[in-house]
């Protein structure tokens, strides 16, 4: 598949695989479902989908566990001149917890990015939950604008998935002198 470049400088996967951080709107029960905007970390599954690692007792975590319509915003931290002239990516789809047989995966894949973060349940408990993306509002900058087909934004998980671990080791091990 091609890769659609609506921006000169920034694909929306590119934003997406080079972000960690991002805003989540839920609708908020305890104000008549107005949207509330809430910054989280995340990371991004071969898929597309994202990962979320998410405190019991955040407002967020109440509003999508009653209702788990959500939007995420990412938005290119590059500095520039213009604000409105930043790519952002907005994904609107639904979370729900990650089923207890797969929290090993998306923890080890989440806690790579994240070390600090293994230490968070010790305080209040901590969940993994999988947002999964329905439909991808793309703005590469001012005036560049589209929703993003379907088949342009998600991914089949690559065929190298399984061996993921193994190519990391390899790069880091055998060509450390390359990689900065």
């Amino acid at each position: 598949m091609a890769e659609m470049k609506i921006s000169p400088e920034l694909t929306p996967v590119e934003l997406f695989r080079s972000s960690d951080e991002a805003v989540v709107s839920t609708l908020s029960k305890s104000t008549q479902n107005y949207p509330f905007g809430s910054f989280v970390t995340f990371a991004s599954n071969t898929n597309r989908d994202v990962i979320l690692y998410a405190s019991d007792i955040a407002q967020h975590t109440a509003n999508f566990i009653n209702d788990p319509r959500a939007c995420i915003t990412i938005c290119d931290a590059s500095l520039k001149q213009d604000k409105q002239d930043r790519a952002r990516l907005s994904l609107i789809g639904d979370i729900t917890k990650i089923a207890n047989e797969e929290i090993e995966s998306f923890g080890s894949r989440f806690f790579k990015l994240f070390p600090n973060s293994t230490s968070y349940s010790l305080v209040h408990g901590f969940n993994f939950y999988l947002f999964k993306s329905i439909k991808v509002r793309w703005i590469g900058g001012f005036g560049q604008i589209a929703w993003l087909d379907d088949n342009d934004w998600r991914a089949a998980a690559p065929q190298w998935t399984k061996d993921e671990l193994a190519m990391i080791n390899h790069m880091n091990e055998d060509h450390r002198n390359v990689i900065c």
